[in-house]
């Protein structure tokens, strides 16, 4: 009976270092490849965005509420939005908190001087990370 006890013993503990080992492996492989896959959907979101892709973009939508149509053409009417997008890698997205949610933000803006006085135009483009990927939550367009 003892022996049976301390075999049982011996298993549950090779399979719990096991279980833990394999969870740290995983969780490590996650952690590594999760921002090399939010690295790749970045890639796709800028391509897709410069290319007016609205059907791309749509695929990277959290929700019904993001209308890729009007992010392409809010974006697209004005060209220095694309000029920033071009040189924008994912290690410049800017990192935001809104009501305690965290986003990546992708932002482009230009102060424009004419007769009237000053106008700003900022876009922004709001993403967060699921499960190592990104998706667009919302994005923002405003001329001040």
């Amino acid at each position: 009976m003892k022996k049976l006890f301390f075999a049982l013993l011996a298993g549950t503990m090779i399979l719990t270092t096991s279980v833990s080992s394999y969870n740290d492996a995983n969780y490590s492989y996650n952690s590594k490849h999760g921002k090399h896959d939010a690295e790749k959907d970045w890639k796709k979101i800028k391509k897709a965005l410069l290319e007016k892709d609205s059907k791309t973009l749509g695929g990277f939508a959290s929700n019904d509420a993001v209308d890729s149509d009007a992010m392409v053409k809010d974006a697209s009417a004005h060209s220095f939005i694309f000029e920033v997008l071009k040189t924008y890698d994912y290690k410049h997205l800017i990192k935001e908190s809104i009501d305690g949610a965290s986003y990546l933000v992708f932002e482009a803006h230009m102060a424009i001087a004419d007769n009237n006085g000053s106008v700003a135009r900022v876009f922004k483009l709001y993403m967060s990370e699921k499960d190592g990927h990104l998706q667009i939550d919302f994005y923002v367009n405003v001329q001040a």
